[in-house]
């Protein structure tokens, strides 16, 4: 690892990227390149099932763990729900890159206890998962980053009153990967990544058949077809084409805000 820790104290973060994806040896598709790529600092990414989010959103925050001096959570609504992002990052980091064996690396995972961290000793920089569930571990912290995992699953309350504020003195990132769940209030946050005078936002809309790995006919691919030939109609909507407008009772179906939202 003395490779990546030489170059993010040059904070050179697309050569640490880079250099980290390969060492992983993750290639990301498509859809998960332009997540990767963009510089926003909030990044809000409405993905069907099996697009890879939890893994993307993961291994886009592991090189940031190797800076000095940096505080990260991952948020869940409950702990089975943020422990998806984790299990990546102690996968790729804890296991296989065998930092479990730096005695300079503190780590606990008991998903059970709600105690899961890793920290960085030496650097000063540490992972931390907390649950929206208990609202009174989400005060008190400055932090660098956050992962808002299933963010369409939390309340605004969670995200204005406890998380938006810690990220203010530092000026940190988050990162909003989630399956829609309609129109709620994820969906003002995401508009704001379509807005040009936002350009903190970036949002995307990601369909399932965009990971040509599990799907490589893409629109076209059998497993893809099947499900849309056999799941209702507005439960293929929203689950695998990620639409935010799709929900049982939608009095205009053919609504679609890719298509029929424009600025003015």
């Amino acid at each position: 690892m003395t490779e990546f820790l030489k170059l993010s104290a040059n904070n050179k973060t697309d050569i640490i990227r880079q250099a980290y994806f390969k060492r992983i040896g993750y290639t990301p598709h498509q859809g998960q390149i332009l997540y990767h790529n963009s510089q926003a600092r909030f990044r809000l990414a409405n993905c069907g099932r099996r697009f890879g989010k939890s893994l993307m959103a993961a291994r886009d925050l592991e090189p940031k763990l190797l800076e000095p001096n940096k505080r990260f959570w991952i948020v869940g609504p409950t702990y089975d729900l943020a422990e998806k992002e984790f299990r990546v990052i102690w996968r790729d980091m804890i296991v296989n890159l065998g930092l479990g064996k730096d005695n300079s690396v503190s780590k606990v995972y008991n998903k059970r206890q709600g105690n899961m961290h890793i920290e960085f000793t030496d650097r000063n920089t540490i992972l931390e998962v907390r649950s929206a569930q208990n609202p009174e571990n989400l005060v008190g912290e400055s932090l660098d980053g956050v992962i808002m995992s299933e963010a369409a699953k939390h309340s605004q309350e969670t995200w204005d009153r406890y998380i938006r504020p810690a990220l203010g003195d530092r000026r940190g990132f988050a990162d909003f990967t989630t399956t829609p769940e309609g129109f709620n209030w994820l969906y003002d946050e995401w508009m704001r990544g379509q807005d040009a005078t936002f350009p903190e936002y970036n949002s995307w809309r990601f369909p399932s058949y965009m990971n040509n790995v599990i799907f490589p006919g893409g629109k076209d691919d059998p497993e893809i077809t099947l499900l849309r030939r056999t799941m209702p109609k507005d439960a293929f909507t929203q689950e695998i084409e990620a639409d935010f407008g799709s929900f049982v009772g939608k009095i205009f179906p053919e609504w679609d805000v890719s298509k029929h939202v424009k600025n003015h």
